[in-house]
């Protein structure tokens, strides 16, 4: 459909539905300038190739500096005594952490970012519920309002929060030697920059897209209600109507859980080794500087972990009410119980494959089980952890010696 004016001057869709400024939200603009600003999406072309590329070499060059050194530090610590527990998790498993992100990325780089880009694109195509039937109520709309607030302060606050504690870290070990501090933290600000927060982001857009898919299968499910409750004349048109627009919404969630498997799966083993490194070390060291070493961790398992099986378990729900909504029509409107019928096996269909991605579902049932294994295995950890000589004391052993 071509574009068309009304006597306000504004410009409307595609669908004809008139914005209120003729373009998205601010906040939806400014995550998807910030996802190409990382290279986590791209448009076709040669200029977007050539960004991404340049994207991806600093990020490859971050994800190298940080695994080298943080396998060093694995081996100086196992040369000073130290044992395999305290020395794997205070190097996130001498080096493998930013590996698995590197990973994660070198998909998104490979494939992932042309496939996303292609998902926004239909959910911009994507026609609203017309004019002619219920809209979402207040409180579904400003839920969807803030559903951006806390992607937006998981994804700045975990490498700022990661950043100054690295920093303040780096400051108190060197403090006389004021030029390699400053070295140290450039370092510190490539990998935040370029390693973190790209991969940090491919949560992030896997659960915005989500949201936005689940906003618009609560905008049918309200029309579906409104239908049950009401009987209009036109019940027939507008049940083929909100039909083809939750197949459209199926078709797109699929092809979003289809393009971002293989990106996800490297994400959710980053966030169990976030989640055993997190209860290792503050096992290890106490209260000690709780809220530098509790936030970054938390933050970062909710972003790779809960966030995804939480926002897949929303699509869920959203389906499972569409299809106790079609149930119920079926029963209250016989002569629309064939096409209703219709939507319901559709809708049963897409209950079993919402967060499929191969090896597991993005589920809360899936996130359950996965903290019950951490936890039975860092218990076991932890026994050795007991009776290995502390980071600390190896450290003073080192300067010890050295000194001697």
């Amino acid at each position: 459909m071509t574009l068309v004016r009304i006597k306000t001057g504004r410009p409307a869709t595609r669908s004809g539905q008139v914005t209120p400024a003729g373009r998205p939200p601010v906040q939806r603009r400014l995550l998807v300038a910030l996802l190409r600003a990382t290279a986590s999406t791209s448009r076709s072309g040669w200029r977007s190739s050539l960004y991404a590329t340049l994207v991806y070499c600093l990020t490859t060059t971050a994800a190298l500096k940080d695994t080298v050194s943080l396998f060093k530090q694995g081996l100086r610590l196992r040369k000073a005594g130290a044992g395999y527990m305290t020395t794997m998790t205070h190097t996130y498993f001498f080096g493998m952490m930013p590996l698995i992100a590197w990973t994660s990325l070198t998909v998104t780089f490979v494939y992932g970012r042309r496939r996303y880009e292609r998902v926004l694109t239909e959910l911009d195509k994507m026609p609203d519920i017309p004019p002619e039937l219920p809209k979402t109520t207040a409180a579904v709309r400003w839920r969807n309002r803030l559903s951006h607030l806390d992607i937006w302060l998981l994804v700045i606050i975990l490498p700022f929060t990661t950043l100054c504690g690295s920093a303040l870290a780096i400051v108190r070990q060197c403090h006389p030697f004021v030029p390699m501090c400053l070295l140290s933290i450039v370092v510190i600000v490539q990998r935040e920059l370029f390693l973190m927060l790209p991969f940090l982001l491919v949560p992030a857009k896997f659960m915005w897209a989500a949201r936005r898919l689940r906003s618009r299968s609560d905008a049918v499910n309200v029309a579906l209600e409104s239908l049950v409750t009401s009987r209009p004349p036109d019940a027939a048109a507008r049940l083929e109507l909100l039909g083809r627009a939750q197949s459209r919404i199926s078709a797109c969630l699929t092809r979003l859980t289809d393009g971002m498997a293989a990106e996800l799966v490297p994400t959710m083993l980053y966030g169990v080794s976030a989640l055993v490194v997190l209860i290792m070390r503050v096992a290890a060291k106490g209260a000690e500087d709780l809220v530098l070493l509790v936030l970054p961790y938390s933050c970062s398992a909710w972003v790779t972990l809960a966030g995804p099986c939480e926002a897949s378990q929303q699509l869920v729900s959203a389906a499972g009410r569409r299809w106790a909504l079609l149930l119920s029509l079926e029963r209250c409107h016989p002569a629309l119980a064939a096409e209703a019928g219709l939507q319901r096996e559709e809708a049963g269909r897409q209950l079993e494959t919402i967060g499929e991605l191969g090896l597991f579902r993005l589920r809360r049932s899936t996130l359950l089980s996965l903290i019950s294994t951490v936890l039975t295995y860092v218990i076991v950890m932890a026994q050795f952890l007991v009776s290995e000589t502390p980071v600390d004391a190896v450290a003073a052993n080192v300067t010890h010696s050295g000194d001697k």
